[in-house]
């Protein structure tokens, strides 16, 4: 929502797995009386129904609390939905190193991947490996890290910016 704020857009559409993220939303939405923005309950496949849609698409937190193949299947519906020069920014959780992993957040490592209490909170990969799934479908416009707060500022976030490609299939 505080895209809402810093740019200028005529629609903007929420989609989360979670009843209880999409109440907070709309609550928010409504308190704020943003009128342009709707949430609502769904899954990536939602995304179906918005081919070529999108000029642009914040992701945050999502593709690097999912296995692979899910992330793969994530990326592709997000490009078929953006328009020709549409871009992505896509937000990722804070970077730990695998001993703050397992030591620090008391998780427990299965291959890439790190769980708490049986959930997999963490698909675990260098910058370059996200670069190398992304680029299937994307040009890298920009990468890098960011911090939402001062508490983060020890372990920040990656993000990255990238613009679709044109793939002929």
């Amino acid at each position: 929502m505080e895209a809402y704020h810093t740019v200028n857009f005529m629609k903007g559409i929420g989609i989360d797995t979670s009843n209880n993220a999409i109440e907070t939303a709309n609550k928010i939405k409504d308190l704020s009386n943003l009128t342009n923005l709707s949430f609502f309950c769904g899954d990536v496949k939602e995304l179906n129904t918005y081919q070529n849609y999108f000029d642009f698409i914040i992701s945050i937190n999502t593709i690097d609390v999912i296995p692979d193949e899910i992330g793969e299947k994530i990326i592709d519906y997000l490009y078929k939905s953006l328009k020709a020069n549409g871009k992505i920014f896509i937000g990722m959780n804070p970077i730990f190193s695998p001993v703050e992993m397992t030591e620090l957040l008391k998780m427990t490592k299965v291959g890439n991947y790190y769980y708490k209490d049986g959930i997999m909170r963490c698909n675990y990969k260098k910058m370059d490996e996200w670069k190398k799934m992304f680029d299937k479908y994307f040009i890298i416009e920009d990468e890098g890290e960011f911090v939402l707060s001062e508490k983060e500022e020890k372990y920040p976030r990656r993000m990255f910016l990238l613009s679709k490609k044109n793939i002929i299939k």
